[in-house]
């Protein structure tokens, strides 16, 4: 096993650190599952006192601007707005308010009239949280309103103003213009509403904790997913969340007994060419820097390096 074993959390005494971090990252979804080993801002601002109408200056100027922070159970309240919370994430945003406010899951968001600037999500399942802010000061002000012990946040926001130990960075590989790619269609088909008690079964095996909520509302919110099967059992799978012309790949996971034979690469082939029939023009992942056999999954398949999350923890 390539990654390192410390003692990290409270409810797992030992663990994967490459596993943890995937395990907690399910809300917002990370390509960094075990795989084949063979397979293998620009903004600043200046928080002063937080208005009761939850309003924030930010800037100065002729550059200043208010930003209405609010935390929302109203999926209306996240519909047809522009994401500018993340370089990486943005067309993302919206799906994952819409999602963590779908589960009960505390949701707030940076609003710049109709523009996200900022989202702050805590998935309770995994106990995990997520930030995104376009402008430092938006980070903090999120981070006080979604208290979170463990969570990730783009690398473009200074670590210093997090006040939290960093404890993973997690590559951004992106690719232009997928294409169809070879795949035995034998092995892998896509993923039916009757595989789903088998893929989060084998979710938790591998992860160590649980994970039906995830799987399902991933599943069941329209992500593309694909399963790689023998004689009726399922090998592994994975998922791509499409936004228009964007798709983001997920949670590429493979049973430790069917590693070295070349099955997340037929996962990844799978996607890949389901992406490139819908048209979609640019596809990112993500994986831990520790995880090299995920890394040269996507670095095949053709994806770069742009940029970094980093994993964040205030009680490692």
């Amino acid at each position: 096993n390539v990654y390192k074993r410390q003692v990290f959390d409270r409810r797992l005494r030992r663990v994967d650190l490459g596993i943890h971090t995937v395990l907690y990252r399910f809300r917002v979804g990370v390509e960094d599952a075990a795989v084949d080993p063979d397979d293998q801002r620009a903004g600043y601002g200046f928080v002063g006192r937080m208005p009761r109408d939850g309003r924030i200056d930010i800037g100065s100027g002729n550059a200043a601007t208010y930003v209405r922070i609010k935390r929302t159970k109203d999926p209306a309240d996240v519909t047809n707005l522009t994401p500018d919370g993340s370089p990486f994430f943005g067309p993302f945003l919206p799906v994952f308010a819409e999602r963590s406010i779908a589960e009960g899951d505390p949701v707030v968001v940076a609003l710049d009239e109709r523009k996200i600037v900022g989202l702050a999500l805590m998935d309770r399942e995994s106990g995990m949280g997520s930030l995104f802010a376009s402008d430092d000061a938006v980070a903090r002000v999120l981070m006080k309103r979604v208290r979170m012990r463990d969570f990730f946040a783009d690398a473009t926001i200074p670590g210093r103003i997090l006040r939290a130990k960093e404890v993973d960075r997690f590559t951004i590989l992106q690719l232009r213009d997928p294409k169809a790619v070879d795949y035995d269609s034998d092995i892998v088909r896509p993923m039916t509403a009757d595989d789903l008690p088998a893929v989060v079964a084998l979710t938790e095996n591998v992860y160590r904790g649980r994970a039906a909520k995830f799987i399902e509302s991933s599943f069941k919110a329209g992500d593309l997913g694909f399963v790689a099967t023998s004689a009726g059992r399922i090998m592994g799978f994975g998922f791509a969340t499409v936004v228009g012309t964007v798709a983001r790949l997920h949670t590429l996971t493979v049973a430790p007994g069917d590693r070295s034979r070349g099955i997340g690469t037929q996962i990844m082939n799978a996607r890949l060419s389901t992406l490139a029939a819908l048209g979609v023009d640019r596809a990112i992942v993500e994986v831990s820097k520790q995880n090299a056999a995920s890394l040269r999954i996507a670095t095949r398949a053709g994806f770069a390096p742009v940029g970094e999350t980093v994993y964040y923890s205030r009680n490692p």
